[in-house]
């Protein structure tokens, strides 16, 4: 079982634009790994020793970035089928529909109009439903993951600006480039001091602590963030204790960056 803490980080403008920029860095490789290794041409080893140049991270955030990306890609494989199932039945709902508009014989003019109407519509959504499901079913068949980093609502905005409160598509992108940028994890182990190499949580006081982060090469060295822990103070100061695995992710939101501590086995 694993038990997460979370908190609000009160950070200054440079300590924010360190998390944003580790952020844009960790987005931009995990877009890029998922690339490559669905293309298949090289192996895990390899990238990896080759992401530490290109990007200036360490071998540690480099497991982390790949657990990250196998995590959500895992997700994926194991909703697809309950996906697919819903998907079809949801066809069949919309064809019962339609069957039964269209089994109506009588009704004045305007309502012959607007159920007219109402099969046109429906008769969309059916295509639609189908389409989805038959490349879904492509997918499944193929073992083709489809990703979308930013999320799916976000980059259909763009097809409607205006209607999605845009007034420009430089508006929506920076949103775009924003959400595909929002958080990075720190994988723990328990071989590890204070059981993370990449992010380490102390004690300061009695009730405060601090996190020491490992920035990426191309970034900087460390940054110390105070945080304060409302709930689970002494969950924490035991799992320091036994050394467990302590794994860390951050994650931006519109009011500023929170920090989640997750102990293996708590």
């Amino acid at each position: 079982m694993m038990r997460t803490w979370q908190t609000r980080l009160s950070l200054d403008t440079g300590a924010t634009a360190l998390l944003d920029a580790y952020a844009a860095l960790y987005g931009q490789a995990e877009r890029s790994l998922f690339a490559e290794l669905a293309a298949g041409k090289k192996s895990k080893n390899d990238l990896k020793r080759e992401y530490q140049l290109r990007f200036g991270i360490t071998a540690r955030q480099f497991n982390a970035i790949r657990i990250g990306l196998e995590g959500k890609v895992r997700s994926i494989q194991e909703r697809r089928p309950d996906l697919i199932k819903e998907l079809g039945q949801r066809v069949t709902r919309a064809k019962t529909v339609i069957t039964k508009l269209r089994a109506i014989a009588t009704g004045s003019p305007e309502q012959c109009a607007k159920r007219a109407n109402k099969i046109h519509q429906k008769m969309r959504r059916l295509a639609s439903l189908q389409h989805r499901r038959s490349s879904m079913l492509q997918d499944q068949k193929a073992g083709k993951i489809r990703l979308c980093f930013g999320s799916k609502k976000l980059f259909r905005a763009q097809l409607a600006l205006q209607e999605n409160g845009y007034a420009s598509h430089a508006a929506w992108l920076a949103d775009w480039q924003t959400a595909r940028s929002g958080e990075f994890m720190a994988i723990g182990s328990k071989d590890e001091t204070a059981g993370n190499q990449s992010c380490q949580l102390r004690t300061t006081s009695k009730d405060g602590f601090a996190l020491k982060l490992r920035l990426p090469n191309a970034i900087g060295k460390t940054l110390e963030i105070p945080v304060t822990l409302p709930h689970g103070q002494q969950h924490l100061v035991d799992a320091l204790t036994l050394n467990q695995a302590l794994t860390y992710r951050f994650v931006r939101d519109t009011t500023g960056w929170r920090a989640f501590c997750e102990i293996a086995g708590a």
